[in-house]
C-alpha cells in the first residue's frame, strides 16, 4: 500500500518499496501484492515521465538564456578611411604644361585642359595649348609613374591644322617678309593639314594683279606648323 502511495509523490522509492514488498509477501504469503506491483509499475513510469519533463525544461531553458541573457555586443572595429588616390588637377596641370614649354623657348598664350590627371600608370589626358601667333595645339599627356602623391607624366606635341581665318593673314605676314611688301589680299582654299608634304592653294592679291600659291606644310616639330610658299 505505501508503494502504491508513494509512486504517486516519489516515483524512485516508490519502486524500491514495491520491490521490498513483493519480496516479503512472497516469503510470508501476506495480500497486498497486487498493490505492490501497481506501485512498482507506477513509479517506473512517473520516473520516466519525470526525468523526460525535466530534459525537456532543461533543453527550453538553455535555448531560451541567450535570448533573456543576450551575450554583450562586441564594439566593431572603426573602419580606417582609405585616402582618395591623388590626382593633378585640370588647373594645375595647364599651369604646368604651360611652364614647361615656356621654359623651352615656346611663346605660350594659353593652355586648358578638360579633366584632372589621374594617379594611374597610363592616364592619359589631352589638353590644348595656344601659341602666341594664335596657332593651336594638341598634348597628349600620359602618366609614367607615381611616387607616393607625386605625379610623374610626359606629354607629346600634336599639331592642329592651321585654320583658314588664321592661314591667311599668317602667309600676308610671310610674303611681306620675304618680298618687302604687304599683299593687297590673300584668300586660301581651306586650312592647311598638319602633314608634311600636305599643301593648300591661296590666291594672293597685288598691285600686279592675282598670283596663284601654294601653301606647303614643312614641319611640324612641337606641335607647331611651319609651311612654305611657292608660285604655281
Amino acid at each position: 500500500m505505501v508503494a502504491f502511495v508513494l509512486a504517486f509523490v516519489v516515483s524512485p522509492a516508490a519502486i524500491a518499496l514495491g520491490v521490498i514488498a513483493r519480496g516479503q509477501i512472497r516469503r510470508t504469503g501476506e495480500s497486498g501484492n497486487g498493490l505492490a506491483t501497481a506501485g512498482v509499475v507506477l513509479g517506473s513510469v512517473f520516473t520516466v515521465v519525470g526525468v523526460a519533463a525535466v530534459a525537456l525544461l532543461a533543453s527550453v531553458l538553455f535555448k531560451a538564456i541567450p535570448t533573456l541573457y543576450p551575450p554583450p555586443a562586441l564594439a566593431s572595429p572603426t573602419p580606417t578611411a582609405t585616402a582618395p588616390p591623388p590626382s593633378l588637377s585640370a588647373a594645375d596641370l595647364a599651369r604646368d604644361l604651360s611652364g614647361q614649354l615656356t621654359r623651352g623657348g615656346a611663346d605660350v598664350h594659353d593652355a586648358t585642359c578638360p579633366e584632372d590627371l589621374q594617379a594611374t600608370p597610363g592616364q592619359t589626358v589631352r589638353c590644348t595649348v595656344v601659341f602666341g601667333d594664335g596657332q593651336p595645339a594638341d598634348l597628349v599627356v600620359t602618366v609614367t609613374s607615381v611616387d607616393g602623391v607625386s605625379i610623374h607624366y610626359e606629354f607629346r606635341p600634336e599639331a592642329d591644322p592651321i585654320a583658314k581665318a588664321l592661314l591667311e593673314p599668317k602667309v600676308s605676314e610671310l610674303l611681306s617678309e620675304q618680298t618687302g611688301s604687304r599683299p593687297l589680299s590673300v584668300s586660301c582654299d581651306g586650312a592647311l593639314p598638319p602633314v608634311v608634304g600636305q599643301e593648300v592653294d591661296c590666291l594672293v592679291g597685288t598691285r600686279g594683279g592675282t598670283v596663284r600659291m601654294a601653301v606647303t606644310t614643312t614641319s611640324t616639330a612641337g606641335g607647331r606648323v611651319s609651311f612654305s610658299i611657292s608660285q604655281k
